[in-house]
């Protein structure tokens, strides 16, 4: 199980809901319907999913759970690896993709801006 994360950043809470028409992603505090390109997140797939096929079946991954994302500085085949958890962090579901994961730790550090 990876460690707890600390953040000093304000986080927005989502929920993502099944309508008719697909998914919808939900502003929890406003109860207002976010469209996917709305600038306070990224909507991106997740890497690796498909070695985790019976974890992403556990109820810890249903539409309106916390997930946690984890920072892998240590990980073998990526020092910039993110690992997207459940929120009591037992279960993987995958990474986030490599260039995403890189770029928000450039921009992190001042290096890089967001497009």
């Amino acid at each position: 199980m990876p460690p707890e994360s600390s953040s000093g950043s304000e986080r927005l809470r989502i929920w993502l809901e099944r309508g008719e028409s697909g998914y919808w992603l939900r502003d929890a505090a406003t109860g207002e319907a976010m469209r996917w390109n709305d600038g306070r997140v990224r909507v991106v797939k997740l890497a690796g999913s498909s070695y985790r096929a019976d974890a992403l079946q556990d109820d810890a991954f249903a539409p309106g759970r916390r997930l946690a994302l984890v920072p892998e500085p240590d990980n073998e085949h990526d020092p910039n690896a993110v690992g997207v958890w459940d929120a009591e962090r037992r279960l993987q579901a995958g990474y986030v993709p490599a260039d995403v994961a890189e770029m928000e730790k450039n921009f992190g550090r001042g290096t890089q801006t967001k497009p």
